[in-house]
C-alpha cells in the first residue's frame, strides 16, 4: 500500500490510494516537492471513458477527497470502493451518508440496499479511505448503473496517455502531411481500424456496413472488457454477431446484401452511439440552438441524435447540413474514432 501511495504521488495525486495509519516520513526537500505535486488535481479517467475523477486533496496515510465528474448522462447508482486479492473481493459502499464497511459484494447489496447515489450526488466530493488490514489489495473504485459497471483502478499502472499519432505502419497512400494522417494513425494505433491491404489504408475509399458494425464490435468490447469470439461465416461475422447479441443493432437492422454498401453518416452515428458512446455526447464542448442543421429538426429521433453529436463535437457539417443519407470515407471514420476514444480534440463549431 505504501508503495501505491508513493506511486500516485509521483503522478500528481491521481486518485491516490492511502492507507490510514501509513504515514509517510519525511524526506526533506524531497518530500516537500512531492507535496507540493500531489496537492495539485488531476483527472483519471475509467478505462472505457465512462467517466472520470478528481482528486482534491491527498493526505498521506489518512483520507483522500475525489469528485466524480463528466459522467456522460450515465445513470449511476451505486458507487463502491473495489478490493481484490487472489480471487478474494471485498466491496465498500459509498452512499449518501458516507463509506460503508467492506463486504463481498452480495452481502454489501443485501445489507445497504438503499446505498445508491444520483449522478448529481457523485458530481459531488466524497471521501474514500482503506483500511491498514487491506495492505497489498488491488483497489478500484467502481461505478454501476443499469447498463453495467465500470472502474478506475486506483492504482494507475501504467498511466494512460493518449496515443502518439505516429504512423503505425508505411501505407503507401497516407503521407505525413496529409490532413488524415494523425486520425489514421490513432485509430489504427487503438486497434479500431486496419488497412484494406497490408500496405494501403485506403483514406478515400466509402466505409462499408461491415466495417462499420466491425469498428463498433470494437469500440463496444473495448468500452465494456468483452472478448469478440469467433464466429463462422465471412470475415465480419464475428462482428455482426457481436453487436446482435449485445444489441448494438437488431437482427433487421442490415441484411446480408447491406455489408458490402457504403454505410451512411446517420448510420454511423446511429451504430456508434448504440455502442456505449452516448457518453462522450453528454457534455457538450458546442452551444447550438435548435434550427442550426439545415433540415433537420432537433425534436426528430434522427435530429436528437445527431443534435447531440454536433454538442459534443464528433461531427459536423457544412452550409449544407448534416447530409445524413451521405456516404463517410475511411478517413472521415478514423476522425470520429479519434474522438471518441479521446485521441483527438472535439470538432469546435462558432
Amino acid at each position: 500500500m505504501k508503495n501505491i501511495a508513493k506511486r500516485l504521488l509521483s503522478l500528481a495525486a491521481a486518485l491516490s490510494l492511502c492507507v490510514s495509519g501509513a504515514a509517510l516520513s519525511a524526506r526533506g526537500a524531497e518530500a516537500e516537492a512531492e507535496a507540493e505535486s500531489a496537492a495539485e488535481p488531476v483527472v483519471l479517467y475509467s478505462a472505457d471513458r465512462r467517466f472520470s475523477l478528481t482528486a482534491c486533496e491527498a493526505a498521506p496515510g489518512g483520507e483522500v477527497t475525489v469528485a466524480a465528474e463528466d459522467l456522460g448522462g450515465w445513470d449511476c447508482w451505486c458507487a463502491a470502493v473495489h478490493l481484490s486479492l487472489d480471487g478474494a473481493d471485498r466491496y465498500s459502499l459509498v452512499g449518501p451518508d458516507g463509506q460503508l464497511p467492506f463486504l463481498p459484494l452480495a452481502q454489501a447489496a443485501e445489507l445497504f440496499p438503499d446505498a445508491r447515489m444520483s449522478a448529481e450526488e457523485l458530481s459531488r466530493t466524497f471521501t474514500l479511505t482503506v483500511p491498514e488490514e487491506y495492505e497489498g489489495w488491488t483497489v478500484s473504485l467502481r461505478l454501476a448503473g443499469p447498463t453495467g459497471a465500470s472502474e478506475i483502478p486506483l492504482d494507475p499502472e501504467p498511466e494512460w496517455e493518449p496515443a502518439a499519432f505516429q504512423a503505425p505502419a508505411a501505407f503507401r497512400d497516407v503521407a505525413d502531411n496529409d490532413w488524415f494522417q494523425p486520425y489514421v494513425a490513432g485509430a489504427v494505433q487503438a486497434g479500431m481500424m486496419e488497412g484494406v491491404s497490408e500496405n494501403d489504408f485506403g483514406p478515400g475509399r466509402a466505409l462499408t456496413v461491415a466495417e462499420l458494425l466491425t469498428i463498433a464490435a470494437r469500440l463496444n468490447a473495448g468500452f465494456y472488457g468483452r472478448e469478440i469470439p469467433r464466429a463462422r461465416g465471412e470475415w465480419y461475422a464475428p462482428f455482426y454477431s457481436y453487436c446482435t447479441e449485445w444489441n448494438i443493432i437488431s437482427t433487421r437492422s442490415f441484411a446480408e446484401e447491406d455489408m458490402g454498401r457504403p454505410a451512411t453518416r446517420f448510420e454511423l452515428a446511429a451504430v456508434f452511439d448504440a455502442a456505449g458512446c452516448q457518453a462522450r455526447t453528454s457534455r457538450p464542448v458546442n452551444q447550438i440552438a435548435n434550427g442550426f442543421i439545415p433540415g433537420l429538426n432537433e425534436h426528430s429521433a434522427e435530429g436528437r441524435l445527431i443534435y447531440r453529436w454536433y454538442r459534443a463535437g464528433l461531427v459536423s457539417g457544412g452550409d449544407g447540413g448534416f447530409r445524413g443519407d451521405a456516404g463517410v470515407t475511411r478517413a472521415e471514420a478514423a476522425v470520429v474514432v479519434c474522438r471518441l476514444l479521446m485521441l483527438a480534440e472535439p470538432a469546435r463549431i462558432e
